[in-house]
């Protein structure tokens, strides 16, 4: 499995990019707008053709939801204890951990985790550096939970991410850094 999440701040043409991607197969897409309002996350979300809002994971905003159908949300470490009390049904609730003894305590509640920082960041300099997450992973005992690895993947090294036990990798740096994120994105995806 192959995530994308949206730099923080907007790009130029980054909707346009988005459309393509998801066109192209791709099979998550996180809107991760924390410094956006409300108003203007409805209006990034407008710009996604509707047919792939089965396909998009929404930070930080539920309330937002609702007027696109969405059922798949997203909620950091410290937003995860009050979201436990909420029922299910057919939705879909991810997480982020920075550590395999955090991802291994997870109930069956979440369905995915990104675990960071797997390399050196793309999109942070200096984060992750020294970072011992990827020799973590084979001390999983959590396979409830889909086990996606963050932090400096590349085209070059994803395939030892997922050898290592993860279930999927997510892209951040290595697409919106890129020339052409869907050129980026397809190389990933061979």
């Amino acid at each position: 499995m192959i995530v994308v999440i949206s730099p923080v701040r907007n790009l130029p043409n980054e909707t346009l990019w988005v459309n393509r991607l998801l066109e192209a197969g791709l099979e998550r897409f996180h809107v991760r707008k924390p410094y956006m309002n409300d108003s203007s996350v409805i209006d990034y979300l407008k710009q996604i053709d509707s047919a792939y809002y089965s396909k998009l994971v929404l930070h930080d905003r539920p309330h937002v939801a609702a007027d696109f159908g969405l059922t798949h949300f997203h909620y950091s470490e410290s937003e995860r204890s009050q979201i436990l009390s909420k029922s299910k049904d057919n939705t879909f609730f991810s997480t982020s951990v920075h550590g395999l003894d955090e991802f291994n305590t997870l109930g069956k509640f979440w369905d995915s985790a990104f675990l960071s920082p797997i390399f050196p960041s793309i999109s942070k300099a200096g984060y992750g550096v020294g970072s011992s997450v990827l020799k973590q992973l084979k001390f999983r005992t959590n396979y409830n939970t889909k086990l996606i690895g963050l932090g400096g993947i590349t085209p070059q090294n994803m395939q030892e991410v997922l050898a290592k036990g993860a279930d999927g990798v997510a892209l951040l740096g290595v697409i919106w850094q890129s020339q052409n994120p869907l050129e980026t994105f397809k190389s990933c995806k061979k």
